[in-house]
């Protein structure tokens, strides 16, 4: 839908992968609750599982920038999945927006 497609390409632009977790080689799939009332904006966003802190932080500060940002979006109360991927890791098939991030590798690189 091309209206959800909004928010979704915002949250995959806007959403940083947390640098510690990157490094850890650590990801995790949020499922993110919302609610948009009649006048159009992003009124509340709520993390309804358990992840790490850096994760939830990172999601929650973009739905923070959204609060009462005038949208297309319908009214209603939805859930996104969200997904902190790494280059390494298999994806969730049930993802709506992925969070790309890389593998951390700290060894040493000869180069000639």
């Amino acid at each position: 839908m091309i209206i959800t497609n909004w928010l979704n390409k915002t949250l995959s632009r806007k959403c940083k992968y947390p640098v510690a977790q990157q490094k850890r080689n650590k990801g995790c799939v949020l499922q993110v609750e919302y609610t948009v009332p009649p006048e159009g904006y992003i009124s509340h966003a709520t993390v309804l599982n358990q992840a790490p802190r850096a994760f939830r932080k990172s999601v929650m500060q973009v739905f923070q920038s959204l609060r009462n940002v005038p949208t297309v979006l319908r009214p209603e109360k939805s859930t996104l999945s969200i997904q902190f991927w790494l280059d390494n890791m298999k994806k969730s098939p049930k993802a709506d927006v992925v969070i790309i991030g890389y593998t951390w590798d700290d060894k040493p690189v000869l180069m000639m």
